[in-house]
């Protein structure tokens, strides 16, 4: 699961980003940037959780460009297991939230920042809003569910109930129409040479794992949103745990 997500920003989102606008954003895996250019600007936003979002908005509200290198491979480490993976989902959207809170105004309120920036920045941010109205969509499903057993008509009718049978049929529904990131996962791992087996437990961990991370994605985001802080979690990751034992 970790590596279908990481798969599919720099296997999908970047190229497209740079293909449709011109325009990218810093991601951690693979990022170079000018130093001298960062020390005039501030150095890192003491405290962000994603330096390498934050950054990238402060970069391309200032006016400028950043480049994407398509044609060189580079390796990534994910969280080998689901808790850690969970953590760091939740931190990432907290991270990714608190920095449009702190940059988005001034960026989509520029009249000088050309308009396909702006699109750019708001296509790396649209997952997060997808994720949001899935987790909204299950929430009023199950409360929906929950009423009809207790005889309350979610749809103000007398004759009828929300029953398991609805939500099922809804799910499904709503599957079919924000299915495209678990396409783009699956396109993904063929890029990266995933196989038909690394496949099958791609789609396997996306209806398990996949769903719960939702629901951390969800906190993280509320969390942002509220103000409230947000603890910093060593991974572990192979190359976090070599440094450890050093």
């Amino acid at each position: 699961m970790g590596t279908g997500i990481v798969n599919i920003i720099h296997s999908v989102i970047l190229p497209f980003l740079k293909a449709a606008t011109k325009q990218c954003v810093f991601c951690g895996s693979g990022e170079l940037v000018k130093k001298s250019y960062l020390v005039e600007h501030g150095g890192w936003t003491a405290g962000a959780l994603t330096e390498d979002v934050d950054y990238s908005l402060r970069v391309i509200t200032e006016g400028k460009r950043i480049a994407y290198v398509d044609d060189l491979r580079i390796r990534c480490e994910v969280p080998y297991t689901p808790g850690d993976l969970f953590k760091q989902q939740m931190r990432w959207a907290y991270g990714v939230m608190r920095a449009f809170m702190a940059h988005g105004r001034k960026l989509f309120l520029s009249r000088t920042i050309q308009k396909r920036t702006k699109f750019a920045a708001f296509l790396f941010s649209s997952g997060y809003v997808m994720i949001t109205l899935l987790l909204l969509t299950g929430v009023f499903g199950a409360l929906n569910l929950v009423a009809g057993f207790f005889g309350v008509d979610p749809a103000a009718s007398q004759s009828s109930s929300y029953t398991v049978g609805n939500l099922v049929y809804d799910s499904a529904v709503n599957l079919l129409l924000t299915c495209g990131m678990i396409v783009s996962s699956i396109a993904a791992g063929f890029i990266n040479g995933f196989g038909l087996r690394g496949i099958g437990k791609l789609i396997v961990a996306s209806f398990s794992i996949g769903v719960i991370c939702m629901f951390f994605v969800g906190r993280g985001l509320i969390f942002a949103s509220l103000g409230l802080p947000m603890k910093w979690f060593m991974m572990k990751k192979a190359g976090n745990d070599t440094a450890a034992s050093v």
